[in-house]
Parts: structure tokens; sequence; C-alpha cells
């Protein structure tokens, strides 16, 4: 009688715990969420400024008044600020999914 006590009382403990995981997880993965859809969001504003710098640059080349190797270095920036935004929309999406199997979506 005693030994069932005692293992009804670690079931009960160990369900507290998982359930501690579980809410722990949740909240975990919806922050992860929040930050990667506040980095997303930053990166492409940054990704489309880098549009608008390279587009102003590349009219100013064709007019004369730029040389090509700063046309080329804003070009490396556009790219650089592109891949940063691919990269933050991955990230967020990888959170999202992490999100809805923490809610037990999948």
């Amino acid at each position: 009688m005693q030994e069932k006590k005692i293992k009804l009382t670690q079931n009960e403990l160990d369900l507290k715990q998982k359930t501690a995981d579980v809410s722990y997880e949740i909240l975990k993965s919806s922050t992860e969420v929040a930050n990667a859809q506040q980095n997303m969001q930053v990166t492409k504003s940054n990704y489309e400024l880098s549009q608008k710098i390279y587009g102003y640059q590349k009219a100013q080349y064709g007019l004369g008044s730029r040389q090509y190797v700063d046309l080329l270095d804003t070009e490396r920036s556009l790219r650089q600020s592109e891949q940063s935004y691919l990269q933050a929309v991955y990230d967020y999406l990888v959170a999202s999914v992490n999100y809805q199997k923490a809610i037990g979506n999948f």
C-alpha cells in the first residue's frame, strides 16, 4: 500500500514537471516568434533602404557623378542586406513551426 502511494506521488510530480516543461516551451517559442518577427521587419526595412540607396547611386553613376567602385560597394551592401532579410524570414518560419509544435498543432 505504501509503495502504491509513493508511486502515485511520483507520478503526480512527474505530471507537474511535464506540465511545467510544456508551459516553458510554449512561452519560450512564443518569445522566439515575437523576436524573429521584429527582426524580420527591421531587416526588411534595411533591405528596402539598401535598394533605394543602390537605385540613387546607380542613377548618379549614370550621370557620371559616382565611380564604378562605389556602385559595386553599394551593390555588395545590398546583397548582404538581402541575405540578412532572407535569413530573418527563415528564422521566423522556423520559430513559427516550433511554436506550433509547442502548442500541439503538429
